[in-house]
């Protein structure tokens, strides 16, 4: 596989394991990034081979505009679908079959439809039974266990290899994944209470026995990298454990902990199952009480010094892959604790976002995609309402600048505000007032008509976004994200308007239109084509922002094309 022509779809990127492997790919593949959280939001830095793009991969439609957008960009070599559902309350969620199922079902459609040549797809050796004394989990163990995430992954694995078709499939079963910040929810839980100063910071569990494979992320990154390079010596279809060989218990951790923290080893007690149970039970009653959740559920109990022994010496053979020694949990824990000690601010930071559930659904999504579905009648609504204003004095340019480019103006403006409610990022609103406040300047539309502009289309968004009833929790939300955001860009607007009255006269921009404005707009224009997937290219082209002007920006499209990232 040759990396410099190589293109990616990474679904889940803003999550744990997404999040890592584009930052450690960026330099070597083009990727395309689908997430429901925005790429500021997931930390992710900006790369010309990155095009993220926000996107539930449950809702079918916004798969359609995905595929349309990597269509146009590239030919695709492997989808890895890491994007999953999975919470610590063990209830059967909707989520579970709706992302973990259906989602799976429609990203497998999406990769054929692309063109991919390779499926990865992120399994968990979690999903498999606690195994008896004397046996191992190996690539042939059956995903059996039998509660909701085992259930859905157990359905996911095998619509991939039912649908599958002539496109090769890898479905990589996962150890628990950490980093060297911990990022791993039970691990971190853990840890914050055998190093506290806690009377029970020193009890374990049964006899301390309960035992699970853990494996580094870059060791995943790495294993990773060599299925998609190995691809050809691969099998068409193909499980792969990721994970060292056995497991390591909690008391083997407690004893590395204890010793890399406190300098010396702490001896641990043992509480038995019936007891331990029993203080679960206690607990979270008096969470209960105080209307929050511990991260020990009474479910936990049962598992009580069970073990998940693996064995994963096939897939080290395909793939001519094995763990790193140094990344092995009990030597690693030495620079987890090395981290929590020196920087524990950080430390909290990066583990208590791992723990945060996340809703299925987010706000500022559900708020965009109603936004999406009254787009036509908001622009529709937003045009005519100028057009036929009777105050003269109200819009003394704009209501005679055309109509195909008032339409464009309002196409562009609306879905600034869609994206940055999408995003939950303001700072494109910045950016495009910038670019586009100087064609507006040279184009004669006063400082005082784009405020109503804006006031007339902020009016027009949340009369729609009120209508239906769905919407009747997020009506502060909505307030919030609307008016808020046209605030920031009438703010803005004063500011393009100050700066561009002390630098220009307003006769000469009045008469003529600065060439180096299309091309800026332009620019922008793709640039947030290729975040968010709409085609407000193809409409500022049809819109012809003036007679004199769409036959010079027409006839430049392609020189100006060439410069665009």
């Amino acid at each position: 596989m040759s990396n410099s022509q190589s293109s990616l779809v990474i679904t889940g990127a803003s999550g744990f394991i997404g999040r890592h492997l584009v930052l450690a790919l960026a330099d070597r593949f083009q990727l395309y990034c689908l997430a429901r959280r925005s790429q500021k939001e997931a930390g992710v830095h900006a790369s010309p081979n990155i095009h993220w793009i926000q996107a539930d991969i449950t809702d079918k439609m916004e798969l359609h505009r995905v595929k349309q957008l990597i269509d146009f960009q590239a030919d695709i070599d492997a989808v890895l679908h890491l994007a999953g559902y999975y919470d610590f309350s063990q209830k059967d969620d909707p989520a579970y079959e709706a992302t973990n199922v259906t989602g799976t079902y429609y990203i497998i459609d999406l990769a054929h439809k692309v063109r991919a040549q390779h499926f990865i797809f992120s399994s968990s050796l979690a999903a498999c039974e606690f195994t008896p004394a004397g046996q191992v989990v190996d690539e042939s163990t059956p995903v059996s266990a039998d509660f909701p995430y085992a259930r859905s992954k157990r359905r996911a694995e095998a619509i991939i290899k039912k649908l599958q078709g002539d496109m090769q499939a890898s479905i990589v079963r996962l150890a628990a994944v950490y980093s060297d910040w911990c990022e791993f929810p039970p691990l971190y839980s853990l840890l914050e209470a055998w190093l506290s100063r806690s009377p029970l910071s020193r009890a374990l569990g049964g006899q301390g026995k309960f035992a699970i494979p853990y494996i580094h992320i870059q060791d995943v990154i790495n294993a990773l990298c060599k299925i998609m390079s190995a691809k050809e010596k691969l099998p068409s279809f193909g499980v792969y454990n990721l994970s060292p060989n056995g497991s390591t218990s909690h008391k083997e951790l407690y004893q590395a902990a204890t010793r890399y923290y406190f300098s010396q080893e702490h001896k641990s007690f043992h509480i038995p199952k019936p007891l331990a149970c029993f203080g679960l039970h206690v607990q979270n009653a008096l969470f209960w009480m105080v209307n929050k959740e511990p991260f020990e559920r009474p479910w936990m109990a049962k598992y009580i010094d069970k073990q998940l022994n693996i064995k994963a010496d096939t897939t080290y053979q395909k793939l001519g892959w094995r763990p790193t020694p140094r990344y092995h949990i009990l030597r690693r824990l030495l620079f987890i604790v090395e981290n929590k000690k020196a920087h524990p601010s950080n430390w909290i930071f990066r583990n208590d976002s791992m723990l945060k559930e996340r809703a299925p659904q987010r706000p500022s999504i559900i708020i965009h995609r109603a936004l999406q579905w009254c787009r036509g009648k908001v622009v529709y609504d937003v045009l005519e309402s100028i057009l036929q204003d009777t105050d003269a004095h109200k819009f003394p340019n704009l209501k005679f600048a055309g109509r195909s480019a008032l339409h464009w103006l309002t196409h562009f403006m609306f879905q600034m505000l869609s994206f940055s409610i999408r995003t939950r990022d303001r700072c494109i609103l910045s950016e495009a007032i910038q670019v586009i406040s100087p064609y507006c300047f040279a184009q004669g539309y006063q400082e005082q008509e784009l405020k109503d502009f804006m006031y007339r289309l902020e009016q027009n968004l949340i009369d729609q976004l009120l209508s239906p009833k769905e919407l009747n929790e997020h009506v502060e939300r909505i307030h919030d994200f609307i008016h808020l955001s046209i605030q920031f860009i009438l703010d803005e607007i004063e500011d393009s308007y100050d700066s561009l009255q002390q630098n220009v006269s307003e006769t000469e921009a009045a008469m003529e239109t600065n060439l180096n404005d299309i091309h800026e707009i332009y620019r922008f224009v793709r640039r947030v084509e290729n975040l968010c997937g709409d085609p407000i290219m193809q409409i500022y082209l049809e819109s012809q922002l003036s007679q004199n002007n769409f036959s010079t920006l027409n006839s430049t499209e392609n020189n100006v094309s060439n410069t665009i990232s």
